[in-house]
């Protein structure tokens, strides 16, 4: 299989081939294999067809039976260790990551020395796996290649391996052999074996063959090359021969190795991170001792480690405790992966033991120099060694190779795996993550400096240099030799992915990628590899899939068939399931993603599609439903709700599992027939990232080469719509056949089963990874249960583990197939001892006799025991969980299983919460306690808590795909957020950790906690998550202790004093200004992390950092790279560690309510904000109980003005010697956190020393002193007002200096009388008279959208209506328990609804007609009191005065409203005169009439909404339309919509949108009817004001267009610029300002249309280059962006000139039509 390497056994390191390191690669594949075959004859011994079939369990089973294991490992890939197995042994996972039965770490034993046989070689055994105990040995053969085994021959029993090609490592003379592959990480106990010569050995390559020299006696370790073969590999014939082959035997003729009696020669350590206690890493002293006295002095001992302090700690360890010293012959060596020590064995005391050195052997003369320091074995045999390896290769790279060799490697796979990466192909210089400098491949140039020609035109010929019986590059995946960067973590930092090989069938070998991903982008992979077509909706949380699909089909990307796939976005999941539909019926191979509302909206299509038994899958992101609230969050709900459908339904646990069983489902469905709905955990898995093995594209490949998947593709597609042999689908049917027709899809759902467990076994066989529909874990005596189905099964696994620990006999059953539903299978995997199971459900079906998986296990469970009574009767009880991704921690499971143990279980339950209503919740668990941790050993917990738009989220991405592409180290992040936009709390949870990782809830005990914003830490309990004794680094201008001791609560260092953290403090904000970087800590932050934790060696963590930098902001162009980059050179010197003061554990901490408990009684709104928004917005909201909830899920308005986040660096202080009092500045805030304040001389008197005022200016305002006042804790920092002032009144300044004294004068000014009566509102500075009646969202900072909401308030707030589109709007419009909407001192404001996305029209028309039809009926009561006799209703002449005026202008606002007032008291005193009255009284609500608003984005009226909306504005009725337009799905993050303009590059359009953007205006005017507006906040402050008045006023259907600009534009200069932008796009004609008033009666000097853009100036242009989501498309696409650039600029003069001719009264518009009612004026 590859060819032999052996070298002169006196050459140097420097002196060996380039063709000798070619060779030596192929060893590398060899040992892949045989992993391969080892983890299967584990897991199915009768997965290999072996010439002689010994009783494998039996071997595997006795921990006793010695059993040598030969794996043909080789150069540079393998560890070879001798061992005694243990009883002790411990299970551990095997070498390539795998689930399910692994073997263990250590499964060689020694065969005793009567019974070790000469090695001798075999043609084509790859592997030879032999068994050896007393007088019985068994020798099994097994072909690597394809062949069949191959006799032992020259072997009578024992070890028997080949020496040449195809041989493994017997070159190296070992004959007790284990090899673990990259990424193996296993405690070995090692020890050296009778007489037999136990090599341990790290690492092992040819560079260490020299250093054994010889072995004195009979036993000489060299390897030579015969005279005849000096020149090429050892043949066959060689083998045998003594002077050219190597042997282990009595023999002793001419060279090769001989075995004699001796002690270990060389034993090799490599230790990795993260570091366990540093004595434990070698037993302590004592067997440091041990291991010195099996040692012979000069006997060599190699140390190695990624961290510089271990190696260090180990070598100190050594020469005090075990007389080893530095070797003289061999350096230290230290590099930016690894520390090197090379020791020699001393003479410490070696106890009752005689060490005397012996000679060398005659027939070693042309043994290397390095025999030197090699010694002889003592005559007697030494004891065994306990010794504990950490066995680690994932960061190592070959040490003969040089720098250039390793360069030219890595740089054939970045062009194999980067093509879009151009600088590696067009001649360009480059460096890689560490500075190395790599030239270009060019003709006629050698990139690896090495000067082998031969080599090098093979590579440039594009052909593989695989080994010879690999037969070229079978498997796509290059040469062995080029494997050796792509299996380890590469130091030089490329790629970011590993690569494994797997053997598949005892002959294929395919390759794993090894990639740290999140579940969607894992799903995505497979859908992306299998489907012809997608058609694709945004909806958290399954959007990113579908960014992904059309990301790389704009990168060209192929898929297994060879195609790019085609990617189109439709206008709502309605769409996309029809388009779905009909491009299943065209005959090709579709999918999509989405969830919750989307999948719902997806029902009637996915009931065609399994009618017609398509083969579909559509990847569902499981989330829960908007029912009495909306949420994005993960439960079952949706998934639950389609399953009568007929799609088959497989659920996947986690991340590696979403991978996998993708695949399986787009395998069965093609077996099937029947459509399958594959789903996960929305968010839990979705947005989960862990490190998984990628199925490689071969493999997929051939999969679907087989005859039943290439039937199944050929059936569907003959079966297509087709002119050329066509049929009829979708027809109508009778009562007489429609139900035959139904049942005759029985056979199908029947097999289906069937085909999804071929479909995991086949998926199985390349990945090594074992499926089942139903899986059981624990016990097989069980006598508790629990069924569980998606990531909760894991919690539940980690909870039956550390039960079964205790002695508890419970388990767990995992469903993965919930449709169609097996109950034979279902049953066969339940232990028969089982009396108890408890179903836990992740969804909820209120009414219901119990959930859906309750209901079918228990069905299944009675049906059984009908069938048989002989069998037990099991007590089965239901409970729910985990819904809208509520924690479910192991304690919860726990707390199931101690249900279950009650005399009478509890059914129907809840877990996770506290039910003090219906009494429905479980206890806490008794047996697993708070603190007491079930993760993996060794596993290390992370906390960051950050704002939303930092940037610590991303970096934190970056940061654990780091540490997992660069460690040997399992990782896993998962990331929280509150219901703010940017500005709002995040938390991220990142563990790693030596074993695999699969924890889905958050980190409850963090070793390392940083707080990337001092606020957090007076306002959130942020260190109950923090491990006492572990790190927390804080960033805060506060670095001094006394500072921090004045800034910190009380509570706080009292905390911080008990938790004993070490504590480093950072003023980050001010390292990321001097590099330009403004309030983005996150990279600061983040050089913190890999300083701190050690994860990896900091000169690498910082190359690997920049490296993600460049890549993460790559788009953002090169100086935003640069600052960053400077950002993290600045880092560690700005960091420093403090001494908890003993103080802050003395610090009293008295509790005090924090508002008088008279006002918390004082009304509903209160008590809401105490008991439900106050710990809400702690971030304690799991805390709640049921009780304190309203069941509708109301909440009461102005609950925001608790919330004083203070998140603002830098807030506005007003300059009164500057202010013209214009109010412009109060105008453009997005979060009305500054307002004018107007006053009497003498309610100034009490004002803070501060408060400052002058004399207020303009009509009706004499003799009142103004002032305008900023709340700097509902500031955040935007700096849009500061900009928009135009006497420069306002003057930004650090909160910390101002925070005391601001909020002083705020207090006051909020006491102050609102005084809204003294201007027209209809004016710009009287509208910012008016209470904002809606303050202080939790939009992002410089919010576009909002400005227009807050305006819209102040004009009709204490009238309006408001129906939200779900989007932006309604997420910082209405997220729980934050209602920015709030109410004047009346109680009067707005009243908000949200219903869904799609329908937001059709909801605001309703409610719009739903009024108008209350206040009809309110009305002719009216008229019915008045019209009445005196004496049948005796009312006061006020009351029936104040009713006629009502009545006769009960739809004129103006004067109704203000009536409406006067009448409350008037009824409400005579409300029992008579019936008719009363009835008056019981409507008087409806006295007031509202303003009835419909408020979206563009993307509901652009899209989803839009045929909603457009029956809306056909249909004439008094309602108003506000589109907040940020031309993209801005709260999905960023997707196209049909405003979208053309060349702007947004998700969903990665190569930039090429269709123009959809004029909704003019369609709207086409109705002739529609009062239309465009407008601009930032850009016309008056106009934008004219258009809401009029709007409002106007009689019927009005539509206003806001341009909203948004963080999605990628403004260069931030949103504080968004004021010049949106200036400039009005300016350019980008964004036309006009009105389209129908009221208006049209004659030569009055229009309809009126444009408010005069004229045009500025260059189009320079808009374009202000904002990143046009200059990406110019920086990746020059010339295309270059065209549609000229294509706007050309229509945008177009539009212009037939605006001017609509304004001058010319045509244009569709023929006008009367306004629906008569307009008052």
């Amino acid at each position: 299989m590859f060819t032999e390497f052996t070298f002169h056994c006196d050459c140097e390191l420097a002196e060996l081939s380039w063709q000798d390191h070619q060779q030596a690669g192929g060893y590398a594949r060899a040992l892949r294999r045989q992993v391969g075959h080892l983890r299967r004859l584990k897991s199915d011994p009768a997965a290999l067809a072996l010439t002689a079939p010994p009783d494998w369990a039996a071997l595997f089973s006795d921990p006793c039976r010695p059993l040598v294991v030969d794996l043909g490992c080789g150069a540079g890939r393998c560890m070879i260790l001798a061992a005694r197995l243990a009883e002790e042994q411990q299970q551990q996972q095997n070498v390539l990551r795998r689930q399910g039965p692994v073997v263990p770490a250590v499964v060689a034993a020694a065969a005793a020395e009567e019974q070790r046989q000469r090695l001798q070689g075999s043609a084509d055994a790859g592997a030879a796996l032999c068994s050896s105990s007393g007088d019985t040995a068994t020798s099994i053969r097994q072909s690597t290649t394809g062949g069949n085994g191959g006799d032992s021959s020259g072997s009578k029993g024992g070890v028997d391996t080949g020496c040449r090609r195809g041989g493994g490592a017997n070159f190296l003379g070992v004959d007790i052999r284990l090899a673990l592959t990259s990424r193996a990480t296993a405690w070995v106990r090692a020890a050296a074996l009778n007489h037999r010569l136990a090599f341990l050995c790290a690492n092992a390559n040819a560079s260490l063959v020299p250093l054994l020299g010889s072995y004195g006696g009979r036993t000489s370790i060299c390897t030579t090359r015969s005279t005849s073969q000096s020149n090429g590999p050892v043949t066959d014939a060689d083998a045998d021969t003594t002077t050219g082959g190597i042997s282990l035997g009595g023999s002793s003729s001419g060279g090769g190795i001989r075995n004699g009696f001796g002690r270990v020669a060389l034993v090799c350590l490599q230790f990795s991170d993260p570091p366990v206690h540093r004595a434990a890493l070698v037993g302590g002293s004592q067997l440091v001792a041990q291991l010195a006295a099996a040692l012979e002095p000069g006997a060599m001992l190699w140390i190695q480690s990624d961290v510089l302090s271990i190696a260090k700690s180990l070598r100190a360890l050594f020469c005090c405790h075990g007389g080893f010293a530095p070797s003289a012959r061999h350096a230290s060596a230290t590099s930016a992966t690894r520390t090197r020590h090379w020791l020699t064995a001393g003479t410490p005391n070696r106890s009752n033991q005689t060490m005397a050195p012996i000679s060398k052997s005659p027939t070693d003369s042309e043994t290397s120099a390095a025999s030197a320091d090699a010694l002889s074995p003592s005559p007697s045999p030494p004891p065994p060694l306990p010794l504990l390896l950490h066995a680690d290769l994932a960061t190592h790279v070959e040490p003969w190779l040089t720098e250039e060799q390793v360069a030219a490697v890595v740089r054939r796979n970045r062009i194999r795996d980067h093509p879009e990466d151009k600088d590696l192909q067009d001649g360009v210089e480059t460096h890689d993550a560490l500075g190395n400098h790599y030239r270009p491949v060019l003709e006629g140039q050698d990139s690896t400096g090495s000067g082998d020609e031969e080599f090098m035109a093979t590579y440039k010929a594009g052909r593989c240099v695989d080994d010879a019986d690999d037969k070229g590059d079978v498997d796509g995946d290059g040469c062995g030799w080029c494997g050796l960067p792509w299996l380890d973590s590469n130091p030089l930092g490329v790629p970011t992915e590993r690569e494994l090989y797997v053997e598949r069938g005892g002959r294929d070998v395919y390759r794993l990628l090894l990639a740290p991903m999140d579940g969607n982008e894992a799903t995505a992979h497979i859908a992306y590899a299998v489907s012809d077509v997608s058609f694709i909706y945004p909806i958290t949380p399954a959007t990113v899939m579908g960014e992904l699909v059309d990301q790389w089909a704009a990168e060209g990307r192929v898929n297994v068939f060879g195609n790019v796939m085609s990617v189109t976005e439709m206008e709502s999941e309605t769409g996309a399931a029809g388009a779905l539909h009909g491009a299943l019926a065209a005959g090709s191979l579709a999918t999509t993603f989405t969830c919750s509302q989307g999948l719902l909206l997806m029902v009637p299509n996915m009931y065609k599609i399994a009618g017609e038994l398509t083969p579909c899958v559509l990847h569902v992101t499981a989330r829960a439903l908007a029912k009495h609230a909306l949420s994005i969050f993960g439960d079952h709900q949706d998934v639950m709700a389609v399953r009568q459908t007929g799609w088959a339904m497989l659920c996947s646990h986690n991340v590696q599992e979403a991978h996998d069983l993708a695949l399986v489902s787009h395998l069965a469905t093609l077996r099937a027939s029947v459509p399958f709905l594959h789903f996960f955990d929305g968010f839990r898995t979705s947005h989960e990232i862990n490190t998984i093995e990628l199925i490689d594209s071969a493999a997929i490949k051939e999969l679907l080469s087989k005859p039943v998947y290439a039937d199944a593709i050929r059936h569907h597609r003959t079966r297509a719509l087709n002119p050329t042999h066509p049929h009829q689908r979708g027809t109508a049917q009778g009562p007489d056949v429609y139900f035959q027709c139904a049942e005759a899809a029985n056979p199908f759902y029947d097999r289906a089963y069937e085909h999804v467990v071929e479909a995991m076994a086949e998926v199985s066989a390349i990945t090594g990874r074992s499926y089942k529909p139903y899986e059981y874990v624990g016990a097989p005596d069980a006598d508790k249960v629990i069924v569980i189905m998606g990531s909760g099964s894991q919690t539940v696994e980690e909870a039956v583990e550390y039960m079964s620990a205790l002695g508890h006999k419970v388990g767990v059953l995992k469903v993965r197939l919930f449709r169609p539903w097996k109950t034979e299978a279902f049953l066969d995997v339940i232990p028969a001892t089982v009396r108890k199971v408890a179903v836990l459900d992740r969804t909820k079906e209120s009414g219901s006799g119990g959930e859906p998986l309750y209901q079918q296990v228990a069905a299944s469970l009675h049906e059984a025991e009908l069938v048989d009574p002989a069998l037990p009767r099991r007590y089965i009880v239901g409970g729910r969980f985990g819904l809208a991704s509520k924690e479910f921690l192991p304690s919860h499971a726990v707390a199931v299983f101690e249900n279950l143990d009650a005399a009478t279980p509890m059914r129907d339950f809840s877990v996770g919460i506290v039910d003090d209503v219906t009494r429905r919740s479980l206890p806490a668990a008794q047996l697993l306690p708070a603190g007491v941790s079930t993760l993996p050993t060794g596993t290390f917990e992370c906390l960051f808590w950050g704002m939303g738009s930092d940037g610590t989220v991303g970096a934190n991405k970056e940061a654990i795909k780091i540490i997992a592409s660069n460690t040997s180290m399992s990782a896993q992040a998962y990331f929280s957020y509150d219901a703010h936009k940017s500005g709002g709390v995040t938390v991220s949870h990142l563990r790693f950790g030596p074993s695999k990782i699969r924890a889905p809830y958050l980190v409850q005990q963090a070793d390392y906690m940083a707080v990337n914003h001092q606020s957090y830490m007076a306002k959130y309990d942020t260190l109950s998550c923090l491990k006492p004794g572990g790190v927390l680094v804080l960033n805060t201008t506060f670095t001094t202790v006394e500072s921090l001791t004045k800034y910190l609560p009380d509570k706080v260092k009292k905390q911080v004093a008990a938790l004993k953290p070490k504590l480093y403090l950072i003023d980050a904000l001010a390292v990321a200004k001097a590099s330009g970087l403004g309030k983005h800590v996150n990279m600061v932050m983040q050089t913190v992390f890999f300083n701190l934790s050690g994860v990896l060696p900091m000169e690498k963590a910082i190359a690997l950092l920049k490296k993600s930098i460049s890549k993460a902001y790559e788009r953002k162009g090169p100086e935003v790279v640069a600052k960053n980059h400077a950002a993290v050179d600045a880092a560690i010197s700005a960091l420093k560690q403090v001494d908890i003061p003993a103080s802050w554990a003395e610090v009293e901490t008295p509790v005090v309510h924090p508002n008088p408990l008279a006002k918390v009684q004082s009304g509903s709104r209160w008590e809401f904000m105490e008991k439900v928004a106050r710990p809400m917005l702690a971030l304690e909201g799991d805390k709640l109980p049921v009780s304190v909830f309203s069941p509708e899920g109301f909440v009461p308005p102005g609950t925001t003005v608790i919330e004083k986040r203070a998140i603002a660096a830098q807030v506005p202080v007003w300059k009164a010697e500057n202010c013209t009092q214009c109010n412009i500045c109060a105008f453009v805030c997005p979060h009305a956190a500054i307002r004018p304040a107007l006053a009497q001389p003498g309610e100034l008197q009490n004002a803070p020393a501060s408060f400052g005022s002058i004399a207020a200016k303009g009509p009706g305002l004499q003799g009142l002193k103004y002032r305008i006042q900023v709340s700097p804790y509902d500031c955040t920092g935007c700096d849009l007002c500061t900009h928009a002032c135009p006497d420069n009144a306002l003057e930004a300044k650090p909160i910390s200096s101002i925070l005391d004294v601001e909020s002083a004068n705020w207090d006051f000014a909020t006491q102050l009388p609102v005084r809204d009566n003294l201007m027209d509102r209809s004016s710009v500075k009287g509208s910012q008279l008016q209470q904002p009646l809606m303050e202080f969202s939790g939009a992002c900072e410089g919010c576009g959208e909002t400005p227009y909401v807050k305006l819209l308030t102040q004009l009709f707030g204490d009238r309006l209506i408001i129906a939200n589109a779900t989007g932006c709007s309604s997420i910082w419009g209405g997220s729980a328990p934050s209602n920015p909407y709030t109410t004047n001192a009346d109680g009067f404001g707005p009243a908000w609804a949200n219903s869904l996305f799609e329908d937001n029209a059709q909801f605001g028309l309703g409610i719009a007609t739903g009024t108008v039809q209350r206040r009809k009926t309110l009305h002719r009561h009216v008229q019915e009191v008045l019209a009445a006799p005196a004496e049948s209703v005796p009312i006061s002449a006020a009351l029936r005065d104040a009713l006629t005026r009502w009545s006769d202008h009960f739809d004129e606002p103006q004067v109704a409203n203000v009536v409406a007032k006067e009448l409350q008291p008037l009824l409400e005193r005579e409300k029992d005169v008579a019936p008719a009255i009363t009835t008056v009284h019981g409507e008087r609500d409806m006295l007031h009439k509202p303003s009835t608003w419909i408020v979206g984005g563009d993307g509901w009226a652009y899209d989803i909404g839009f045929g909603g909306l457009d029956h809306v504005l056909a249909s004439g009725e008094n309602v108003n339309i506000l589109v907040l337009d940020t031309e993209v799905y801005s709260n999905t993050g960023g997707q196209r919509s049909k405003a979208t303009p053309m060349s702007a590059v947004a998700k969903f359009a990665a190569g930039g949108k090429e269709r123009p953007k959809k004029d909704l205006g003019a369609i709207a005017m086409s109705y002739g009817d529609v009062y239309v507006a465009s407008t601009s906040l930032h850009a016309n402050y008056g106009q934008v004001v004219k258009a809401m008045t009029e709007a409002e006023r106007y009689p019927g259907v009005s539509l206003i267009l806001c341009y909203a600009p948004c963080i999605m534009h990628g403004i260069s200069s931030g949103m504080c610029s968004a004021i010049d932008e949106s200036k400039m796009a009005v300016e350019t004609g980008y964004w036309p300002l006009y009105r389209y008033n129908p009221g208006i009666k049209e004659d030569s000097s009055h229009h309809r249309f009126q444009l408010d853009s005069k004229k045009l100036k500025g260059d189009i242009n320079e808009l374009f280059s202000h904002e990143n989501r046009f200059q990406i498309l110019e920086r990746k696409a020059p010339e295309v962006a270059k065209h549609m650039h000229e294509v706007m600029d050309e229509s945008v003069h177009e539009r212009f000139d037939k605006f001017k001719n609509l304004a001058s009264g010319g045509p244009g518009i569709a023929s006008h039509q009367d306004p629906p009612k008569q307009q008052h004026q």
